[in-house]
């Protein structure tokens, strides 16, 4: 909670998708939340996402991957 409060950038580290395939980038979380919006940069096995003007942007994907495939592996609305 204070690193949220804090104002730093706030980068979370995270596989893609769980181990049975299911996407783990959701529309919305169904577990109690520390903090709303505090994300800035998401890192992923597949890819970067950084988030500008409240959605997240695809910066980068893992060679082998198109942004196209990413999406389709993310519930949430991705910027490509």
């Amino acid at each position: 909670m204070d690193l949220v409060a804090s104002g730093a950038t706030v980068m979370v580290l995270m596989a893609h998708c769980a181990r049975n395939g299911d996407p783990k980038l959701v529309r919305r979380c169904t577990l109690p939340l520390t903090g709303v919006g505090c994300v800035d940069v998401v890192v992923t096995d597949l890819c970067v996402l950084r988030r500008r003007d409240d959605r997240f942007h695809l910066e980068r994907t893992a060679p082998g991957f198109t942004p196209v495939e990413i999406a389709d592996l993310s519930e949430m609305a991705l910027v490509l």
